[in-house]
């Protein structure tokens, strides 16, 4: 006899069981071929214990969901929590949470971080070039896509260690989270299963970012607010800073040494990501405009 669960992702959603009369019939090449043959099952018993199974389909999400709010540490421990209660409706090998990153057209994974805020781990920013949600919605408000190998505005950029090395998502069902009137992130969820989805849980996914958009604008005001108050602090200190940057400006004997100092100190006193120096050359009116390498960018006229 040789019995083998079948498993879609980390649900068992069946048995494989083969029984022979004759002793010793199954060995290692029967069993490599029975493990082909439940991985290639699993897609179509988990679409048939979605359908049969009444517990999971009127599962309580709004009490799931409140259960993480109060359970949460950190957004990986929330949104882990909501994607457990997820699972009995909607498969899945990555539940995730993007929202707008500092650069233009970058993602933050918010529910793969795991620390404090602010959210601005740089391994958990994606870039456009890897997904390009504008691309990928085309507009819509939710997108359901049965084979997302060759969707535009889709890369392989989203993966979790549910995933075996060399799995991509196939199946995807995606919807903007709306917060305030405002787009406050996208929820993206996904399998490596193609055309796993069915048209009804473009509905579902939709509910679900509503149920989690208040946590989701909660988590984006509290990275903002951390942020603002280290902002506050520098400028509290902004006195004896200024004093530093003069005495750093008077002891300095090479000009682009002291350029790029000070571009240092005015970051840590005012985070900014780009900076030009204005230099009076003459008593004039011209002025040299110079990066903060030190380096002349341009020489402007009749500026004072």
């Amino acid at each position: 006899m040789l019995c083998l669960p079948i498993r879609f992702g980390r649900r068992v959603v069946g048995l494989l069981l083969l029984a022979e009369l004759a002793p010793d019939r199954y060995g290692d090449v029967e069993r490599r071929l029975a493990e082909a043959v439940a991985a290639a099952l699993a897609p179509t018993f988990a679409r048939l214990a979605r359908r049969w199974s009444p517990a999971a389909t009127e599962r309580p999400f709004l009490a799931a969901v409140t259960t993480a709010w109060g359970d949460a540490r950190s957004p990986r421990d929330f949104f882990r929590l909501v994607s457990e209660a997820v699972e009995p409706r909607l498969p899945h090998d990555v539940f995730e949470v993007l929202t707008p990153a500092p650069g233009a057209g970058e993602q933050y994974r918010l529910a793969t971080h795991g620390g404090p805020p602010p959210w601005a781990d740089p391994a958990l920013v994606i870039a456009r070039d890897r997904i390009d949600l504008a691309q990928l919605f085309g507009g819509e408000s939710v997108v359901r896509l049965a084979d997302a190998g060759h969707q535009a505005g889709w890369t392989d950029a989203l993966s979790s260690d549910e995933m075996q090395p060399g799995q991509t998502i196939r199946s995807l069902l995606a919807t903007r989270i709306m917060a305030g009137g405002h787009l406050a992130a996208h929820l993206l969820i996904g399998s490596t299963i193609a055309d796993l989805y069915q048209p009804d849980d473009a509905d579902l996914v939709q509910e679900i970012g509503r149920l989690i958009a208040p946590q989701v604008e909660a988590y984006v005001l509290a990275s903002q607010l951390h942020v603002l108050r280290k902002q506050l602090g520098a400028l509290r200190a902004g006195p004896a800073h200024r004093a530093r940057i003069a005495d750093m400006l008077a002891t300095t004997p090479r000009f682009g040494d002291a350029t790029r100092r000070l571009a240092e100190e005015i970051r840590a006193l005012v985070p900014c990501d780009g900076l030009l120096i204005a230099v009076r050359m003459l008593a004039a009116d011209r002025v040299v405009l110079l990066d903060p390498k030190g380096l002349v960018a341009d020489i402007l006229l009749s500026i004072f």
